[in-house]
């Protein structure tokens, strides 16, 4: 398990999307923020994970976890599935030195009883690894694969009291956002379904503790089946996320979403 920092081609990607957006006059609604990026890890089964600083400060962090391909580890227990951020760091057992910024997150995050004091000696998540010992319908699972219902509500465990989700058709400038919580999650995705994903982008967009939107990650939709991106927060600042859609030519098409602490008339907006 590696943390890794020279992501050439990923980030050329990113550089398209960037140029792309600009090209169809889309990210002028919102600043965009070069994220706090606090680390970088990667599993072998291809999942990606950037560790993000959503507040301006180091001393006050709030760490995020934006997740590329993401996974779900369903069938462990909730207080194995639910990783603060610096024990996902630690989990990875990279040999790079702990951010103190992941270190004070952390113990924010104890004091408000979300975690223990200590950080817990856990064993990377499930869909790290090969997971033998589970039935099929458990296990390693794509979040964006299967029973998108059973994987969100692993997914967004922890991260509010109401997890709509659904499959929706949509098009450009449409979203998939949270309520305003210290907790909070969403995911976006491209089902395998036999009608085709337009090409288009993700696009995270977060707005903390009552300022503006900013766009703070965009990857470009990959036409494989499946392929989505994913949000977790556990705060402690206050604040709402979106994940916004943005297809070529305005082509629509089927996409999986969910969003935590929003009520069904408001977590999918355009």
């Amino acid at each position: 398990m590696t943390t890794t920092h020279d992501h050439t081609s990923a980030q050329a990607d990113r550089e398209t999307a960037r140029e792309w957006l600009t090209r169809e006059e889309q990210s002028a609604r919102y600043p965009s923020r070069e994220p706090d990026v606090v680390a970088q890890l990667e599993a072998p089964t291809g999942v990606e994970m950037i560790l993000v600083n959503l507040s301006r400060s180091s001393e006050n962090p709030d760490i995020a976890v934006i997740y590329e391909r993401p996974r779900v580890s369903r069938g462990r227990s909730p207080v194995a599935s639910m990783l603060s951020p610096l024990e996902l760091f630690l989990a990875f057992e990279t040999g790079e030195p702990t951010p103190d910024v992941l270190v004070r997150h952390h113990r924010a995050l104890a004091a408000r009883g979300i975690f223990d004091t200590a950080p817990r000696a856990l064993p990377l998540p499930l869909w790290a690894g090969p997971n033998l010992d589970l039935p099929t319908d458990y296990g390693d699972v794509e979040l964006c694969a299967g029973d998108f219902g059973a994987n969100w509500n692993y997914f967004s465990l922890g991260h509010g009291v109401v997890n709509p989700y659904g499959l929706f058709e949509l098009w450009t400038g449409w979203s998939v956002i949270t309520g305003e919580s210290p907790a909070r999650s969403c995911a976006m995705c491209a089902p395998e379904l036999d009608s085709p994903t337009p090409d288009g982008l993700y696009e995270i967009l977060n707005k903390q503790e009552g300022g503006v939107w900013e766009s703070i990650y965009t990857t470009v939709i990959n036409l494989l089946p499946g392929h989505g991106v994913g949000f977790q927060t556990y705060g402690p600042g206050e604040g709402r996320t979106r994940i916004r859609l943005t297809t070529e030519n305005d082509e629509h098409g089927l996409f999986y979403a969910g969003a935590s602490w929003g009520e069904p008339e408001d977590w999918i907006t355009s």
